[in-house]
């Protein structure tokens, strides 16, 4: 148990570590999972928090390398649409990633390649120009915008 505890004071203070959760009701209620036999209410156990960690950092590692090879192909990007492209297709990928650790990898990402952690969008939104559709305003419908990516879609263009 003292190895393991060596670990998980390896975590960085940054890393996520997620908390509670939402059950609809007028009662209140507590959630808990049960663990051999304990019940944990807040976060994850220690061993699960640090695999998650260490296979964050390990991914880190990998598309460090992914991103400093590919960046040699988008040269004429700014690093800060590189990344975003980057990370859009990291996405993409539907590995097994909350948000937050996504975005905690992605920042590291971007420190490795000399970039600050404010180089990367946090979590992907959508970027009107990105679809390359006119800019937003007040007379804009939402169903415009709606409609015309589908057309884009359904065309392939998207």
């Amino acid at each position: 148990m003292t190895s393991n505890k060596r670990a998980i004071d390896n975590v960085p203070s940054d890393f996520p570590r997620p908390c509670g959760g939402a059950l609809s009701g007028v009662q209140n209620k507590l959630i808990a999972r049960k663990i051999e036999g304990r019940f944990i209410v807040d976060g994850k156990p220690d061993q699960e928090l640090w695999v998650r960690y260490d296979a964050c950092r390990d991914l880190v590692t990998k598309l460090t390398e992914r991103a400093i090879w590919k960046r040699s192909e988008y040269a004429e990007l700014s690093l800060e649409e590189f990344l975003r492209r980057f990370r859009a297709g990291v996405t993409k990928k539907g590995w097994d990633l909350a948000a937050d650790e996504l975005d905690w990898v992605m920042r590291r990402v971007a420190v490795a390649m000399g970039g600050e952690l404010g180089d990367v969008p946090d979590r992907m939104t959508l970027d009107v120009k990105w679809f390359a559709l006119p800019p937003v305003s007040a007379e804009v419908q939402v169903e415009t915008l709606v409609d015309s990516v589908r057309a884009r879609l359904i065309q392939g263009r998207l």
